[in-house]
């Protein structure tokens, strides 16, 4: 029996979901959470090696889905995460392969991808990406190579979204404020940009905001 954790913030998703899954008599859904706090109750409470998937979306309202992966796997490294969202922007894809997730499907793909990508991350042990994951990044390519920032690079853009200092970044980051000007410099050198307004602007463009 595969034992999966379902994670949306929208409960009418998370019922066609589970139905969905539950039509592969080897499937078992464990529990549902709809926020950050629901799902660390839950893998709390569940004992030890009882959840073998959580499928994820990247929309939790408040929560960044990319934020709840993170902390998942740095608090439960061997837990297996699958995306399953509608969205497909680079920084998010980036940000998530960067943290190490096992999985990417597409919302609008057949429930049978679904299901081939539960079996190949829990039975077989291979990541899964959709063809709907595949064909974004081709489309993506196709517009020219996406400018790639380094996890330390994406944590100083996040900070300058938020509106914070160079002084208040290194204390956050625990580094030097040497060390933010530097990725401040490299930020503006990738980005094309002259201002934080501009750093600020492609971070939303690309999701990371």
């Amino acid at each position: 029996m595969i034992n999966i954790l379902l994670v949306d913030d929208h409960p009418i998703v998370l019922q066609g979901l589970s139905s969905a899954l539950k039509s592969d008599s080897s499937i078992n859904i464990v529990d549902k959470a709809v926020n950050r706090a629901e799902v660390f109750s839950c893998l709390r409470s569940s004992r030890p090696g009882l959840i073998d998937l959580i499928i994820l979306d990247l929309n939790m309202g408040d929560d960044r889905g990319q934020d709840i992966a993170r902390s998942i796997k740095q608090k439960y490294p061997d837990m297996k995460i699958l995306i399953f969202t509608s969205h497909s922007k680079w920084a998010h894809i980036q940000d998530l392969l960067q943290i190490g997730i096992n999985g990417y499907v597409m919302k609008e793909e057949d429930d049978e991808v679904l299901i081939n990508a539960v079996y190949s991350i829990v039975e077989e042990g291979k990541d899964y990406f959709g063809k709907g994951f595949k064909k974004k990044l081709k489309e993506m390519e196709s517009f020219g190579k996406p400018i790639k920032l380094s996890k330390r690079e994406i944590d100083v853009l996040r900070a300058i979204c938020a509106g914070k200092k160079k002084r208040e970044i290194a204390e956050e980051l625990s580094i030097q404020e040497s060390t933010v000007n530097t990725y401040h410099k490299r930020l503006k050198a990738k980005t094309n940009s002259n201002t934080n307004a501009d750093i600020i602007d492609f971070g939303k463009s690309q999701g990371y905001c």
